[in-house]
């Protein structure tokens, strides 16, 4: 039988042992240093290449926030709020009722 977790005793924080005192910042830190030099590194090689996908990525994805997600949204915003207003009034119980919990029988 499981233990209720109102009978587990308190947790107390255990500190990172030594390897993981040392990993945990190299990781944190030296990922994002070692991806800023990459890109730095290679600006300098390919500065057009490395520009263009700068610039290209992040304006495609502006595009298409802007010419299709941010309409879509807000027509299921929309959408939610007919619903809403649709169910004015109704308390949680008889929002629940609403749905049907057991399976209809075949007639």
């Amino acid at each position: 039988m499981r233990i209720p977790s109102r009978r587990m005793p308190k947790a107390s924080p255990e500190s990172p042992s030594g390897w993981r005192r040392i990993a945990a910042p190299l990781v944190m830190w030296g990922l994002p240093l070692s991806l800023g030099a990459w890109y730095l590194w290679s600006l300098v090689q390919a500065p057009v290449a490395v520009l263009t996908g700068t610039v290209v990525i992040p304006g495609v994805a502006a595009a298409w926030y802007f010419g299709r997600g941010r309409p879509e949204l807000k027509r299921t915003k929309a959408a939610l709020r007919a619903l809403a207003a649709a169910r004015a009034g109704q308390s949680i119980c008889e929002f629940s009722r609403d749905f049907g919990v057991r399976p209809k029988a075949a007639a």
